[in-house]
């Protein structure tokens, strides 16, 4: 009888369990997934030096990913992103996909904006604000920014002031500025020259945008790792991009958001295999 007994209590106890994972499994699957798209220049043709393929997509191969991917993911912004899954917003289909262009080129307002406006996609522009102020050609131009801006469809993020290069450090290493303490410069200093550089793009993007800036794409994906806590409190950024693969889960994620680069000679069903791979989905269909 006892063994009996043990045995019910036994099963009761696997059936509770299996209940709770199958539960948990469920929630998981709701979870919203951000996959985060990167590039740069827009072009009418790629240009022939293979190596250049991920700074440059053909406006006919962006309007492809558009049309791709209005119908499989759920376009945002990444405010939008941001507020679904910082709040668990239920949305219809969870995987998330975030459009952004980095370093502010001319082409991303004469041949990107028209196709994201014709689908009514939304993006972020991460711009190097001393490129723009100074007019240098192949850059947006204030004007561009602003109008892009008041459209509604694209977030104009900070690029830094004049942060977006390699330098010589003090130990003879070449680094990306925001990394390398300069020769003869303390610690506080390379602190003070980052927060100035980082306080100039934020005030110039707010003065043509009327928006406070919340979003900080650091050069080549590499940010002061050492300082990126202080600034994200200093700056109130509520979201700090970086360039590393992989997909997005949960709010935390947004303080060192990873992106997918897009190769211009990529199909978009091409680069959805490799966010799959990331985001497990081909490891779950081995079992379905």
């Amino acid at each position: 009888m006892l063994k009996n007994r043990l045995i019910v209590i036994l099963c009761f106890f696997i059936a509770i369990v299996s209940i709770s994972t199958a539960t948990t499994l469920c929630k998981n699957t709701d979870e919203p997934i951000l996959n985060v798209l990167m590039m740069h220049m827009v072009t009418e043709e790629m240009p022939e030096d293979s190596s250049l393929d991920t700074l440059y997509i053909t406006a006919d191969m962006l309007r492809k990913y558009c049309e791709y991917f209005k119908d499989r993911y759920t376009i945002v912004s990444l405010d939008e992103a941001y507020d679904i899954i910082s709040n668990n917003k239920k949305v219809d289909n969870p995987n998330l996909l975030v459009f952004t262009f980095d370093d502010g080129y001319d082409n991303n307002y004469t041949l990107a904006y028209p196709i994201l406006k014709e689908y009514g996609i939304k993006a972020t522009i991460s711009v190097i604000a001393k490129y723009t102020d100074e007019n240098r050609p192949g850059y947006l131009t204030w004007d561009q920014v602003r109008e892009m801006s008041y459209s509604g469809l694209i977030a104009i993020g900070s690029h830094t002031y004049d942060s977006h290069y390699y330098t010589t450090a003090s130990d003879g290493i070449s680094k990306p500025v925001l990394m390398a303490l300069l020769s003869g410069e303390t610690a506080e200093d390379r602190r003070k020259r980052i927060f100035t550089d980082l306080k100039m793009a934020d005030d110039m993007i707010s003065e043509v945008t009327g928006k406070k800036v919340n979003i900080m794409t650091y050069p080549y994906g590499v940010p002061p790792f050492d300082l990126m806590d202080e600034i994200a409190r200093e700056f109130d950024y509520n979201i700090q991009i970086l360039v590393r693969p992989g997909v997005n889960k949960g709010v935390e994620m947004f303080s060192k958001l990873k992106r997918f680069t897009v190769n211009g000679n990529q199909e978009p069903s091409q680069l959805e295999e490799t966010m799959k791979k990331y985001n497990g989905l081909k490891f779950l269909e081995k079992f379905n």
